[in-house]
């Protein structure tokens, strides 16, 4: 149930985001969340997970 309430809170970016991806330094990135709307919690191709700046994804 944890879960499903963090998902609540992260309404801010659309579930079909996680589908699309975007360019982070010469990096395939795919967003999972957004934080305040401008951190964005992203994962890259090698399954590496990081933070970065939303306004710096292309």
């Amino acid at each position: 149930m944890t879960l499903h309430s963090a998902s609540k809170n992260s309404s801010q970016t659309p579930h079909n985001s996680e589908q699309e991806t975007y360019m982070y330094k010469e990096t395939k990135v795919k967003i999972i969340t957004v934080f305040d709307n401008s951190i964005a919690l992203v994962e890259d191709e090698n399954g590496e997970v990081f933070e970065v700046e939303k306004d710096a994804l292309r």
